[in-house]
């Protein structure tokens, strides 16, 4: 075999392994690259979904619940500042009867639901609001255990993956373009 014509199989061969490797590692290169895409969209999902549960949560606790908290706790002051002096005249004995009474009500109007039912009353201070809130937080975990610094490591991780192919095909072509 001639010596030229055995560098022109070798060429060949070369030139159909680094097709083979572009062929290769171009659309290994491209999903890797869709696969990060599609991990970092999913992580942005989760922030929606985490943030979006948390304000839902801490617009029930502070804006509903605290509303009625801070309705139940200001009638329950004015009566016990009111109870030292009901008995000094009339205006006095039906201010305390007022406070105590819409107290009482609001007490007994709110649906067995509330936390004012529960163990969220403290006796002189009123509501814990943030406890409510934690209670809440602890009874939906799917939505507050969402990770998505772990998915966009994982996008991260993809295109680390979709950087090699791409390197790797790049290569490929320089030794074509380069091989005398």
């Amino acid at each position: 075999m001639n010596p030229s014509t055995s560098r022109f199989a070798l060429r060949i061969r070369l030139q159909i392994v680094l097709l083979a490797v572009i062929a290769v590692a171009t659309p290994l290169s491209a999903w890797a690259f869709s696969k990060a895409s599609g991990a970092y969209q999913d992580a942005v999902r989760q922030e929606i979904s985490r943030q979006e549960t948390l304000l839902d949560d801490v617009r029930t606790v502070y804006t509903e619940d605290a509303r009625l908290a801070f309705d139940v706790a200001a009638a329950s002051a004015r009566a016990d500042a009111l109870r030292p002096i009901r008995g000094q005249g009339r205006t006095a004995a039906s201010e305390y009867e007022i406070a105590a009474q819409t107290a009482f009500s609001l007490r007994g109007t709110a649906d067995s639901g509330s936390f004012l039912q529960d163990a969220y009353r403290h006796e002189k201070l009123g509501y814990d609001l943030p406890r409510r809130l934690a209670d809440l937080q602890w009874d939906k975990p799917e939505r507050y255990r969402l990770d998505p610094e772990a998915t966009m490591r994982s996008g991260d991780t993809w295109v680390v993956w979709g950087l090699a192919s791409t390197a790797l095909a790049g290569v490929a072509v320089l030794t074509g373009v380069a091989w005398p």
